[in-house]
């Protein structure tokens, strides 16, 4: 009996045992699981909140997984994301290089490295890194590919501007001395054909010579309009006129129709003429070119108020009043994802050619309403139309309001010194304005600008107007010159020129003392006009 208790009793401690045993086991797992979950949290927190996208597609290229990260590049919540192609986010220009990399990491089953253009559904393109690597079946139960994705649009952008940047300061660098150029092939053109006359069989030899000069000259202005230095010269002239100007010159087309709607009370805008009239002149053809089917074509221009019901749309504009010009068409209209890419100097979706040009019309037409303190805004829809509006503020201070109603003072002119360093071009500019019928001396730099007034105003013959070049090689140039004439005769009238038709002082010339600005290179009637302002009536 009493062995049967003792065995009751063994077995017992062995139960109490065993249980305290399962007991502490149980605990062990339970911390290790704790840590298993600590670990695992950690880590998708890393996962989730790392700076770049983290995406797993199938083989097929179906998304099963993505971090918080990589759904903000795609432009769509995680949980709508699972389960898309991710060649649905991917440019339409870049699916065939997509897939090329897809099938490449496929069969290889290594890591590679693509660049892609994402498009998310509301948005606009952005240049990603795509490194991927494929992960076999006996690793995952089926084939799939982890990418990394990183967002390169930033750097992408800045290297563009480096290059926008050294390519504006090598035209900038060669510009002075090709407009010189063009100067005296223009100029001597001008008055070979003046020789000829009309009737002469080498006049229309003469006259393509001229247009071809003419098309150097305004790809020459082209090129440093796009450079951030090239300031522009604004000036006391009706935008209306400019407007004008531009409907007038547009390239003939039977298929289709101009309508010009200009407000009759249009508030004053100080601006340059020139690189207004061919940013304008640059959006109306690319509106032609998208109705290769014809349409009405609309130039419109009017008051307006920028107010809070902008501020999304015009957000670099402050509030206030601004002339509102506007050019619609009625053509194939922009896709959305060209939107935010048509004022980019790089881009096109024209051909190369004669014809068609490279694309850099409308880069231009941005960076010249942006030196006005405007901005452009466009509206697209496919298959519709597009009207592209130009915002230019309003003169504002009573000043330059001024320059609208306050004529140049005007006296009779028959003598006029010309300094410029080219011995060519002083003969060539001496030559139009003798036969202009003005009595004309030159000097070829600042000294002797100086010594040849200071004696013509001594022997009571002074100069009535000087035309002085900008920049002098080994010597002193405009403003320098000015400054000592000025301290001679207060009251020289005085023209500055120069081939660096981006200076500072070309654009603000009243501020350095001159009267007026020629850029180079000039025709003769360019000449005349200028000095026609400074005549009596």
């Amino acid at each position: 009996m009493k062995e049967g208790i003792d065995s009751e009793m063994e077995n017992e401690n062995l139960f109490q045992l065993t249980a305290k045993q399962s007991a502490g086991l149980t605990d062990d797992l339970s911390v290790h699981q704790r840590e298993l979950e600590k670990t695992r949290n950690r880590y998708m927190d890393l996962y989730d909140f790392a700076p770049v996208g983290y995406v797993t597609l199938d083989e097929k290229g179906v998304i099963r997984e993505a971090n918080l990260a990589g759904a903000a590049m795609l432009g769509i919540e995680r949980d709508f994301l699972l389960s898309q192609p991710f060649s649905k986010f991917v440019h339409g220009d870049d699916h065939d290089h997509f897939y090329l990399c897809l099938r490449k990491l496929m069969a290889t089953k290594t890591r590679g490295v693509c660049e892609l253009r994402l498009v998310p559904p509301q948005g606009t393109a952005i240049h990603v890194h795509l490194e991927a690597v494929a992960v076999g079946e006996e690793e995952t139960g089926g084939a799939e590919i982890r990418a990394v994705i990183h967002d390169v649009t930033a750097h992408r952008m800045t290297e563009k501007a480096l290059k926008f940047e050294s390519f504006a300061v090598m035209t900038g660098g060669i510009a002075h001395d090709y407009n010189n150029l063009l100067s005296m092939i223009l100029g001597n053109i001008s008055l070979a054909r003046d020789e000829t006359g009309p009737e002469s069989h080498i006049a229309g030899f003469l006259q393509d010579a001229e247009e071809a000069s003419l098309r150097a000259k305004d790809l020459t202005h082209r090129l440093m309009l796009l450079s951030k230095e090239s300031a522009p010269q604004k000036r006391a002239i009706s935008i209306k006129e400019t407007l004008e100007t531009c409907a007038a010159k547009l390239p003939p087309a039977s298929n289709y129709r101009l309508m010009l709607s200009i407000a009759r009370n249009l508030r004053p805008v100080l601006h340059d003429p020139y690189q207004l009239k061919y940013a304008i002149k640059n959006i109306l053809v690319n509106a032609m070119e998208s109705m290769p089917d014809g349409g009405i074509l609309t130039l419109k221009a009017e008051n307006t108020f920028i107010g809070e019901t902008f501020k999304n749309s015009l957000a670099a504009l402050g509030h206030g009043e601004y002339v509102k010009i506007s050019i619609s068409d009625q053509g194939m209209g922009i896709p959305r994802e060209n939107i935010s890419k048509i004022f980019d100097p790089y881009f096109s979706t024209k051909k190369g050619g004669v014809k068609k040009g490279t694309g850099m019309g409308l880069a231009t037409a941005y960076a010249v309403t942006a030196k006005h303190g405007g901005q452009i805004n466009v509206q697209s829809t496919v298959g519709t139309g597009t009207t592209v509006s130009i915002y230019l503020p309003v003169l504002e201070s009573e000043t330059e309001k001024a320059l609208f109603t306050t004529p140049m003072d005007k006296s009779e002119i028959k003598k006029i010194l010309l300094m410029d360093d080219e011995e060519m071009l002083r003969k060539l500019v001496q030559e139009m304005l003798n036969r202009l019928g003005y009595e004309v001396q030159t000097a070829r730099d600042g000294a002797e600008a100086v010594r040849l007034y200071q004696t013509q105003k001594t022997t009571g013959t002074p100069f009535d107007v000087v035309i002085l070049d900008l920049t002098i090689k080994d010597g002193m140039g405009g403003v320098d010159t000015l400054k000592k004439l000025k301290a001679i005769d207060s009251e020289v009238k005085a023209v500055v020129s120069s081939g660096y038709f981006d200076d500072p002082v070309m654009s603000d010339f009243r501020a350095y003392g001159f009267c007026d600005a020629i850029p180079k290179p000039y025709q003769v009637a360019e000449l005349k006009s200028v000095l026609e302002k400074f005549k009596a009536v």
